[in-house]
């Protein structure tokens, strides 16, 4: 039920944020508290691969670049992709009863489904090729205890990555044999009904070689919602008509230099908001999602100065939606519109990096080819039959990429790249990026940064009829000109802040218009400019880690108003206690300011908190966890879609998840 609440109870949460982050820095730095030492932030972990396609720390990449460690993972107990994403500085995840939205430094857009950040499962794209889809919910391939670090590399990312690397670039990357215990087995349950089983295997040759695999089931049996929009059907309320029902399996092998990996994730979707004008309250609306992919990828030493990397690949994505609705004709008075999509693809890529020792360039040569050779959208109404659409595409795209990493001192690296793309779907694009790191002193860092990136039509896009949409195959690739300026100071080992000012031009936003008749288009109708500033930190002494993150920008339509469904404000804040050997207490919290729905009305501000627990009864194999989320029963909402009657979403209130894992060393 959406409730009224007011802003005392979320800035009372606020203060005890603040109040237990002063408190722990006036903490005395006795020997005991040294030797409980977390090290959530531990340097290790702060190195990134997605910046330059090589290891880097965070200070040198060139990008803002942020690693979320799976002992952050754990204690916060983070349940999707997704919500992990929400600690990082301007990030802020909205659900609209079917699919999770990602939104970087203020800026989304409802039903992109994410196609302008670029995911990948160490180092491999899960963007799909249908919908652009980077699916950060359930439907992502790996389960989340798996994760050994996610690497968000905020900025456009094209000159390496191509299509997709928009805002932003996310590499998840699983636990290696070397990393995970031999079995480890996770059961949970929570609101809702939710209840899931997940379990991992590993076996270790030397180093990071060997083989892991894991995979999960989960099912939620949903909750009754309440949506003024439809007071005359049911007082509004949908009965359980939100359950999900969700599995994955992922398994790797690495020996002698090759690697091979897997995955594929199914799930399926009750959705309670009778979008499309389908009939409210009806349980059989609902969307079937399936990802998949297999990779071999070779890795050789030519020489001490010349590493070579390839891969060949075969990735495939299945929809499949069902929305009943009145039928215009009847009888029958209801009618199924079916909805599904199809889209098979393989490819390969081979890099070439040539870094003498003592040389003050480093050069970075690469190609890539892809081809979707069955790309299947259909639409139809069942009863009677009606068929709206049968489209059946194949997609070939090629592109070649360089960059040069020039070293001239000790206190400055010069990075100069570009990636000139090929697709049959839209004319060729070239898109150059160029950084200089330049640091000042051992603790302090400067970078200055420009760069491009695009975001082609998807064939959903391009194509897709039907639930009262439009094609339109005269859409243009989106183009963003990126400039940022970051300030980074290492105050300490496990003590960084970050101050950075961002500005960026896009043309040709796609977007999808309503016309006079209710009917939908994607459209090539606005240029965007967006800019801000983007502050984060870290500091970690002893058993405490505290984080913290704020972001202000402006995002606007240029010669016209701010653009809807991006708020000026967002911050987000954490800390965790360990406690020994026994386990860990964490509390944390985010921020979203005001902020205008498609329809334009304006949503108020909303701050929501979470408090997590995980108990280790013995120093191993035995953990205990428990999660409180929106902790003081908020009531917020998102901006709805197009497809929303809603002019608004509400997210959910209070809500638990618990659960035991085992590990066997």
């Amino acid at each position: 039920m959406n409730r009224p609440r007011g802003h005392r109870i979320q800035c009372l949460g606020l203060a005890a944020l603040v109040a237990g982050i002063t408190g722990m820095a006036a903490a005395e730095d006795g020997a005991s508290r040294r030797q409980e030492t977390f090290q959530l932030y531990q340097e290790a972990a702060e190195v990134v691969s997605a910046a330059a396609l090589h290891p880097q720390s965070t200070q040198e990449a060139p990008g803002n670049a942020t690693v979320i460690t799976s002992q952050e993972i754990q204690a916060y107990g983070y349940r999707t992709i997704a919500e992990a994403l929400q600690s990082v500085s301007g990030g802020y995840f909205t659900d609209d009863r079917n699919y999770s939205y990602i939104w970087v430094r203020g800026f989304g857009r409802p039903g992109d489904y994410n196609s302008r950040v670029l995911l990948m499962l160490n180092g491999h794209r899960l963007n799909e090729n249908v919908y652009g889809g980077a699916y950060m919910d359930q439907i992502f391939p790996v389960p989340i205890e798996s994760v050994e670090k996610i690497e968000v590399i905020k900025g456009p990312g094209a000159a390496l990555y191509g299509n997709n690397a928009f805002f932003a670039v996310v590499n998840v990357i699983t636990k290696q044999p070397g990393q995970a215990p031999a079995v480890q087995a996770n059961a949970e349950g929570g609101s809702y009904g939710t209840s899931k089983a997940a379990a991992s295997v590993s076996h270790a040759t030397s180093g990071s070689d060997g083989f892991y695999a894991t995979g999960e089931y989960r099912h939620m049996h949903g909750q009754d919602l309440e949506y003024p929009s439809f007071r005359s059907v049911n007082n509004g309320v949908a009965v359980n008509a939100d359950g999900e029902e969700n599995y994955n399996l992922f398994t790797s092998w690495a020996g002698s230099g090759f690697s091979l990996q897997g995955a594929y994730s199914d799930r399926a979707k009750h959705i309670p908001t009778a979008s499309f004008a389908t009939q409210f309250d009806n349980p059989n609306e609902q969307t079937d999602d399936a990802r998949g992919f297999v990779e071999l990828k070779a890795e050789r030493d030519l020489s001490p100065a010349i590493h070579c990397n390839g891969r060949v690949y075969v990735d495939q994505y299945d929809y499949h939606g069902s929305f009943p609705m009145t039928n215009a004709a009847p009888p029958p008075d209801l009618t199924t519109n079916r909805d599904y999509a199809r889209a098979l693809w393989y490819g390969e890529e081979t890099t070439l990096r040539v870094a003498p020792p003592e040389a003050a360039h480093a050069l970075l040569l690469g190609q890539d080819y892809e081809q979707t050779y069955d790309v299947h959208t259909l639409n139809f109404n069942d009863d009677p039959y009606q068929l709206i659409m049968d489209n059946q595409h194949r997609l070939d795209r090629y592109a070649f990429f360089a960059q040069d990493e020039w070293t001239p001192s000790k206190i400055f690296l010069f990075t100069l790249g570009a990636r000139y793309d090929h697709d049959q779907s839209y004319a060729d694009t070239v898109n150059p990026r160029l950084s200089a790191v330049i640091r000042l002193r051992d603790t302090s860092t400067l970078k200055l940064m420009y760069g491009t990136a695009f975001r082609a039509p998807n064939p959903y896009e391009l194509y897709g009829q039907g639930l009262g949409s439009d094609p339109n195959t005269n859409l243009e690739p989106e183009k963003i000109t990126s400039y940022e300026t970051d300030w980074v100071e290492q105050i300490a080992p496990k003590t960084s802040a970050t101050a950075a000012y961002f500005l960026n031009d896009i043309h040709n936003l796609i977007d999808n218009v309503v016309d006079a008749a209710g009917n939908t288009q994607f459209q090539d109708v606005e240029h965007v400019r967006s800019h801000g500033l983007d502050l984060s930190s870290r500091w970690e002494d002893g058993p405490y880690a505290v984080r913290a993150g704020y972001v202000y920008q402006q995002t606007y339509v240029v010669g016209g108003t701010l653009l809807s469904n991006s708020p000026m404000h967002t911050a987000t804040a954490g800390f965790v206690r360990r406690w020994g050997p026994w386990g860990t207490t964490s509390f944390d919290g985010l921020f979203v300011g005001p902020r205008r729905t498609l329809q334009g009305t304006t949503l108020p501000p909303a701050a929501t908190f979470n408090l997590n627990l995980s108990v280790t009864p013995w120093r191993d194999g035995l953990r205990l966890y428990f999660g409180i989320f929106n902790l003081f029963d908020t009531s917020y909402s998102v901006s709805g879609s197009t497809e929303h009657v809603q002019d608004a979403i509400p997210q959910n209130g209070r809500n638990f998840n618990g659960g035991v894992e085992y590990r066997f060393r």
